[in-house]
């Protein structure tokens, strides 16, 4: 019988995450293979460790320690593993969509969409979207992911017409989403309607320039939020 132990302890990397529940974004287990006898001996150690490290990346928002943890789970979860983590992270995506949707349902209202402004950058984490690259094979996980999509290009579609030197606030809002979206692995059946936005929005970049005018929409934001800061 293999010394699963022993395994352990010459693994520093797996060695430091199991024990120490440290991960780093240098940490690569593709190189040694781990069979199933062995993911089962520390699968409950691995998955202490996870949660641990994952809450603490997602508060340091440590994109590289997160990115690792995340990619750690094809080499070292079992099955089951698997599915208690997707499990466990679909919430944080559901939460992500529903954000999206309340912005959505705000865009007539440029006041209430300044004070959600944290709800659009917290649905658009790279967080959020690091979860969608990496556990979209789960199908309640993709589904969420499509929606997610669906509703941003929904928002896009609203302010995909907008005059940049009219409406600059709306037309950073365009940008951001399309940039952050950009980050996402595969579109399935969205990829088209997203590559049209990217098409449209390039086009408008090109007419203007770009830095001025979402310059401009942060100082149009500052002071709404600075006014709004004295009435209350």
């Amino acid at each position: 019988m293999e010394n699963f132990e022993e395994i352990i302890k010459n693994n520093e990397a797996l060695s430091k995450l199991l024990n120490d529940q440290i991960i780093t974004d240098s940490s690569d287990f593709s190189k040694s293979e781990f069979n199933d006898d062995l993911k089962i001996f520390f699968q409950d150690k691995y998955y202490n460790s996870f949660n641990t490290i994952y809450k603490q990346g997602f508060d340091e928002e440590d994109e590289l320690k997160i990115d690792a943890l995340m990619s750690s789970i094809n080499f070292l979860a079992t099955e089951k593993t698997k599915n208690m983590i997707a499990d466990d992270l679909k919430d944080i995506v559901s939460h992500a969509h529903e954000d999206l949707l309340s912005y959505k349902e705000s865009l007539n209202d440029n006041t209430q969409l300044i004070l959600l402004g944290n709800k659009l950058d917290e649905a658009l984490s790279i967080f959020v979207i690091i979860i969608f690259n990496k556990l979209d094979t789960y199908i309640f996980i993709n589904e969420l992911k499509n929606k997610f999509i669906k509703t941003a290009l929904d928002i896009c579609d609203i302010v995909s017409d907008v005059i940049p030197k009219k409406d600059p606030y709306k037309y950073a809002i365009y940008n951001v989403i399309i940039n952050n979206l950009t980050k996402i692995d595969d579109f399935g059946p969205l990829k088209e309607r997203f590559e049209m936005h990217k098409i449209n929005l390039s086009q408008k970049r090109n007419g203007i320039n770009t830095k001025y005018w979402i310059w401009i929409a942060v100082i149009v934001i500052l002071s709404i939020l600075k006014f709004l800061s004295r009435q209350n």
